[in-house]
């Protein structure tokens, strides 16, 4: 703005009032023509001032579930780093410690091949690493649904074994996985335990009588579905030991879990199975129970 030298003290004071209200003018005028930046503006501000209140909260939650023992170690550590602390400012003068402790600081800052301080981080790590009341929140929700699953599967589990014994009264019951000598090669649910042609199937078996009989799952059995395979412990019967190919598929860490059985087919076909056990127990319960049940005479 140009004032002419002939102007007053009044037309110069009037010509600074018109500018400053013409700035004000087209402030509010840019304000009024562009709302949406204002609003995103002042939306992101309210997000940072909100997480920031969060992280505060989270810290100030974490400190009070550190002092209230909710991690004992990491309390333990606090509350004997503090007995030190007071042991040390009773015995030595407070400015000393204040001068050691900026010494200490300031070094770690000053020195151009540190990155920052390590009692500061190790204090940050510590914090955040102590869990607040959301945190508690879920774990105690998480070990509450895991137990009631867990009670209710036993309940089930229990239940099933009540059923199963009442009906069937199995001499032995268990999961396992299954090689007969039938032709695997286009049955989707069997799959090679190696690379090898010998095919093992997951079942789930009873020792009933003198038969074994298998399903493809223990769910099978409840649903009352005909089995998907039996051998009659009848004859010419027992436990042999396992054949090469069975011992190479299972290989050496499995070679302990492997039984081989020998029986007839319900046509009186001679039949042979392959059983993996799932553990050395297993298989001993297993093989003492057909043992008996094959040197059993029949009436």
């Amino acid at each position: 703005v140009v004032i002419p030298p002939s102007e007053t003290v009044e037309d110069v004071e009037q010509v600074v009032a018109s500018v400053a209200a013409g700035k004000s003018r087209s402030a509010v005028g840019a304000i009024a023509r562009n709302p949406l930046s204002t609003v995103t503006s002042m939306h992101a501000n309210a997000v940072y001032a909100q997480n920031l209140l969060g992280a505060i909260l989270d810290a100030l939650e974490s400190l009070k579930n550190a002092l209230a023992w909710t991690h004992p170690a990491k309390t333990a550590v606090l509350a004997a780093t503090a007995a030190f602390f007071a042991l040390l400012f009773w015995r030595c003068p407070t400015r000393w410690l204040c001068l050691a402790a900026g010494l200490y600081e300031f070094t770690y800052r000053l020195v151009p091949f540190f990155s920052g301080s390590p009692t500061t981080t190790r204090v940050l790590n510590l914090l955040k690493s102590l869990p607040n009341d959301e945190d508690l929140r879920r774990c105690y929700e998480h070990r509450a649904n895991s137990h009631a699953r867990r009670v209710v599967n036993d309940e089930r589990r229990r239940r099933r074994r009540a059923k199963l014994h009442g009906i069937w009264r199995p001499r032995w019951q268990g999961h396992l996985a299954l090689r007969d000598l039938r032709d695997h090669h286009d049955d989707h649910h069997a799959a090679p335990l190696d690379d090898d042609a010998v095919f093992f199937e997951t079942a789930y078996l009873l020792l009933h009588g003198r038969r074994l009989l298998w399903w493809p799952s223990e769910k099978h059995l409840d649903d009352g579905r005909a089995p998907s395979g039996q051998l009659l412990l009848q004859g010419h019967s027992g436990i042999t030991d396992p054949s090469p190919t069975d011992l190479a598929a299972a290989g050496p860490h499995r070679a302990d879990r492997l039984l081989a059985v020998f029986g007839q087919a319900p046509d009186a076909a001679p039949l042979r199975c392959s059983l993996l056990l799932d553990t050395p127990d297993h298989k001993r319960d297993l093989a003492d129970a057909i043992n008996n049940v094959a040197s059993a005479r029949l009436d």
